[in-house]
């Protein structure tokens, strides 16, 4: 009998059509779809076949949640414990006894971590011959698997990762992914994010082929806009360096490279130096005054030049300006303060001691005896701003900041900030300042980049930078404007849209055209909650213009031919789609297509005519 021709040791028992002679069984069992290329037609793969043979991957969704388990097991078996060990190393760096360089705990761990740990232990992390947990679950145990199975982890073995940014969702449908590490998008078709995904988000994630489209695996991690720049360099770096010495690798083997730079730029983020347009230190200030005769005091206050508002018959708040032209405002007047008067108290706002100082002098000069000064109190800005975020009262020791002052502070701080940032060396440019790298295409990409997360940072404030100043900032530094897409959606529940026209449009706009379309039915009483109406019928015409589930387009074609307005049907089919997505967002479980299709089934015309 004839030695192995993988080993040349034992004797071959086994016909290999890979090697064209005999394999021991052994080599066989450990090297098959590994260092021995089976094809998808050997006799002795069984149902391992699928693996090779793309035609045959159809797998269920339980197939899918029962191969996630088994390799999941697996990998945290003993057999894997070296490889676990080895692939979980970056680990220790984050987690120390009293805690890593994010100060994490197992409990944090597990929460924004977790996912990515596990698509990085299962299907990432490569050893020595380059193999992963799933590909090493298949050869050792495959043939106890189901074909569906099978299938299942052959496509995860398959799946690729990447940092993607979210460039558009179709609510109940989809994502429009951009590759921040590469060129192009990519449509992945996914229930569960697009109810909780926004563009412009950015995520670390994988995704894998199911039959004809392409689906997120559920190991995903959101990162976060202030440190964005610094994970996607990250990655970029060591990708180049693992693909100088291995051409075929993928961002999938580098996931935990992802996970340390989120928790180093968590652990290392310090908030920027707040300062006024002129230049001092942000703090805010108060100068509280005991006043007798209000109405007098308002009269020499409002009779001054440089305070704004005609508030003698009112009772608002004064306007405390300086006209003198400032370049950090596009030469405009800058607000200094404000000033109220009730109860018999008169009080300054202000954001700089500095102010405090020139408004306590203008105040007691315009006054004199009118007025009594009784105390000053501060707040820190960063307190002032957690403050205003949880809608949490302010200590006593401080007054209210009022949202006008905070609006016009944060909108004076992002212009001038910002303004100031074009012309900074930044690590994440190699040291180049913006102005410098847009000079080339590929810096023009990476400044591109870093403007569109400043503005989304600015949403988070609690006053956004004047309308426009990030496009006039792009302007600037020779990028291209982000115009308005298809805000001139307009919207008939009667009339299907035009698909492309529809999918194109931004999700906001679509959701705009709805409202408006409601606003202007004369015939019918306004819904109660309107932006929930307009995003339920968002979510149907997506799923009708994507085609996906197939099942939506087919129940409302046959409620309408039953007698219901296609505005009917709409509704009709939004009472399943509102029951699912509760579902998805509150029980946190996957999109059931056999549920949701088995309940539309189940509409009838009758019920919805005229409802």
């Amino acid at each position: 009998m004839a030695s192995c021709l993988h080993c040349a040791g034992a004797k071959g028992k086994r016909d290999c059509p890979a090697l064209g002679g005999m394999i021991c069984p052994p080599c066989c069992g450990r090297h098959r779809l590994g260092a021995i290329a089976c094809p998808p037609g050997c006799r002795w793969l069984g149902g391992l076949a699928v693996v090779r043979e793309p035609s045959a991957r159809a797998f269920t969704r339980d197939d899918y949640a029962a191969a996630t388990d088994k390799l999941m097991a697996f990998a945290l078996s003993p057999r894997e414990a070296a490889a676990r060990q080895e692939s979980l190393a970056f680990l220790r760096d984050l987690i120390g006894e009293e805690g890593g360089r994010g100060g994490l705990d197992g409990d944090e761990i597990q929460e924004w971590m977790g996912p990515v740990i596990d698509g990085f232990l299962g299907y990432g992390a490569r050893d020595r011959d380059r193999r992963r947990a799933v590909d090493r679950l298949i050869v050792a145990r495959g043939r106890d698997l189901s074909a569906g199975e099978v299938a299942a982890l052959g496509a995860l073995a398959q799946a690729r990762a990447s940092l993607f940014e979210v460039a558009a969702v179709q609510v109940g449908a989809g994502l429009t992914l951009r590759d921040r590490l590469g060129d192009g998008e990519i449509q992945v078709r996914e229930v569960t994010a697009s109810a909780q995904l926004r563009p412009g988000d950015v995520i670390f994630a994988w995704v894998m082929t199911v039959g004809d489209h392409l689906e997120l695996t559920g190991a995903s991690m959101q990162v976060p806009p202030p440190y964005v720049a610094a994970v996607a360099t990250a990655l970029a770096d060591e990708l180049d360096a693992l693909r100088a010495e291995t051409p075929a690798a993928d961002v999938a083997e580098i996931a935990d490279v992802a996970l340390d730079a989120l928790a180093e730029a968590v652990a290392a983020w310090r908030p920027p130096d707040l300062v006024t347009t002129h230049g001092e230190p942000l703090l805010f200030c108060a100068a509280h005054y005991m006043v007798g005769d209000g109405a007098a005091v308002r009269a020499r206050l409002v009779a001054r030049a440089d305070i704004d508002g005609d508030f003698l018959n009112g009772g608002g708040p004064m306007t405390w300006l300086d006209r003198a032209p400032n370049p950090a405002l596009a030469n405009g007047p800058t607000v200094l303060g404000q000033l109220r008067v009730a109860d018999g108290e008169l009080v300054l706002e202000t954001n700089s001691r500095a102010r405090l100082t020139r408004g306590r002098a203008m105040i007691e000069e315009t006054l004199g005896e009118l007025a009594a000064h009784r105390a000053d109190t501060f707040q820190d800005p960063e307190a002032a701003l957690r403050d205003h975020r949880a809608g949490a009262p302010s200590a006593p020791i401080a007054p209210e900041v009022p949202p006008e002052v905070a609006a016009e502070i944060i909108g004076q701080y992002l212009r001038a900030h910002y303004t100031r940032w074009m012309d900074e060396p930044l690590p994440a440019l190699d040291g180049k300042t913006p102005r410098k790298a847009a000079r080339t295409a590929a810096g023009k990409r990476s400044v591109a980049a870093l403007v569109d997360d400043a503005e989304r940072m600015s949403l988070a404030m609690p006053s956004p930078a004047a309308p426009g100043f990030f496009d006039w900032l792009r302007r600037e530094l020779g990028l291209p404007v982000l115009e308005a897409r298809h805000d001139g959606l307009v919207y008939d529940a009667d009339q299907a849209p035009a698909p492309a026209a529809w999918l194109g449009a931004a999700e906001e706009a679509r959701e705009r055209a709805v409202r408006a379309y409601h606003a202007g039915l004369t015939d019918q009483p306004p819904v109660e909650r309107p932006g929930l109406h307009a995003a339920l019928h968002v979510t149907v015409e997506n799923q009708i213009a994507a085609g996906d589930p197939a099942e939506t387009a087919a129940t409302l074609r046959r409620l309408v031919s039953a007698g219901t307005t296609r505005h009917e049907a709409i509704h009709a089919v939004a009472s399943v789609v509102l029951r699912e997505m509760d579902a998805v967002v509150n029980q946190k479980r996957r999109y059931d297509r056999v549920r949701v299709a088995r309940e539309l089934d189940q509409l009838r015309a009758r019920d919805w005519h005229r409802s």
